[in-house]
């Protein structure tokens, strides 16, 4: 439950109030149409924005508390998600890596039509998860991708270390150059 609020008779939302209701509007200033936005998601994730076109990066919205089911992507918290944060118009989806985690990047990819970018073994388990082929496309190091008005390198990088002294704890990665107009974030 959650705290006791002075003459509540029931449990005090946890939340503030400016955090109700629609996320991105709830947080700050309204971005000018067409500028580019940047919502931090949690973990890695991030959604990538121009008023237009929509990027997300690492999605990661199933939280499972049982390790096993990590694999399974829990719809209700992705739909919620998705549309509290207003992620329709999503056209692609970028992993960095292959891991036991790709069933929200899938899910998301044969809910809203997006291209799921990833290695070889990210898009072995879009397949086995029925994204269709035509949304499928491996990452190709130092070539640059357009999707709507933005740019994105795709640039070989590691994976940082699960702990330092661990060896071999840091595995393949994709850092992310993405560019509009005269613009570039660049995403590790």
């Amino acid at each position: 439950g959650g705290r006791e609020g002075p003459g509540d008779a029931g449990p005090a939302d946890a939340l503030p109030a400016r955090f109700h209701g629609d996320i991105l509007l709830s947080t700050g200033p309204v971005p000018k149409p067409g500028s580019v936005t940047v919502t931090y998601l949690g973990t890695s994730m991030l959604l990538i924005a121009d008023g237009n076109t929509q990027l997300l990066l690492n999605p990661l919205l199933s939280r499972p508390i049982d390790p096993a089911e990590a694999a399974r992507p829990n719809v209700a918290d992705i739909d919620d998600a998705m549309k509290r944060t207003q992620a329709s118009r999503i056209k692609a989806i970028f992993v960095a890596q292959a891991n036991n985690r790709l069933g929200d990047a899938t899910y998301i990819a044969r809910k809203t039509g997006a291209t799921l970018y990833g290695p070889d073994a990210a898009l072995a388990v879009g397949r086995a998860d029925g994204v269709p082929e035509t949304q499928l496309a491996a990452y190709e190091p130092e070539t640059t991708i357009a999707v709507g008005k933005f740019r994105i390198k795709q640039i070989a990088s590691k994976a940082a270390p699960i702990s330092a002294g661990t060896p071999g704890s840091a595995g393949a990665s994709t850092d992310f150059l993405i560019s509009k107009g005269s613009r570039s974030l660049l995403v590790k």
